[in-house]
């Protein structure tokens, strides 16, 4: 289906008085420039892929924004992944990718969860990785994991077995970099 066959109904619907909207338009601006504008049916997520200009990350900084344009409740991003592209000389040679991670952040989804959920970062170099689950009065309950990980982007999947469904609190922890997740557990 095409967008604008989608959308032209929609928007009569609304025009008439009509509220009910299962979707939303999601722009995505870096350094205020717009690179991307999608169309985001309710329920389904998304991934979309842009390429920064250079003029735009050339002082080595970049501000990336998400804009709900139409619609829905809300916009937002699970997950943010910035390479950067290298070129080479030409000429023959074994053939590899061109993008290595330049930075990812760790992102923990889905939130709630039930029975598993996945804790996702980029490593720039093999590391130290402890990753633990508290409950609300700051007690440790689970050890997810608490060793090396090698350089690239991972992924540690999160089944706590045995607990009760609340609000946990994911510690994650790696070289310099560390960060709390408020989660929800539902069994």
């Amino acid at each position: 289906i095409e967008f604008g066959d989608y959308l032209r109904p929609k928007l009569r619907d609304i025009e008439r008085g009509g509220k009910d909207c299962d979707f939303i338009l999601q722009l995505l601006t870096v350094d205020w420039v717009p690179l991307d504008l999608s169309f985001i049916p309710a329920g389904k997520v998304i991934k979309v892929n842009v390429r920064v200009p250079r003029p735009l990350y050339r002082d080595g900084r970049v501000r990336i924004d998400l804009w709900k344009i139409l619609f829905g409740p809300f916009a937002t991003c699970a997950g943010l992944e910035v390479y950067e592209s290298t070129r080479g000389s030409g000429g023959g040679g074994p053939q590899t990718s061109a993008e290595a991670p330049l930075f990812l952040m760790p992102t923990f989804y889905p939130n709630p969860f039930y029975k598993q959920g996945i804790l996702r970062f980029g490593l720039t170099e093999k590391t130290e990785v402890r990753i633990f689950l508290y409950d609300v009065l700051g007690r440790r309950v689970v050890k997810v994991w608490d060793g090396e990980r090698e350089k690239g982007i991972n992924e540690i999947k999160i089944e706590p077995e045995g607990l009760s469904s609340g609000i946990y609190f994911l510690r994650f922890e790696a070289g310099r970099i560390k960060k709390n997740y408020k989660v929800v557990y539902l069994r």
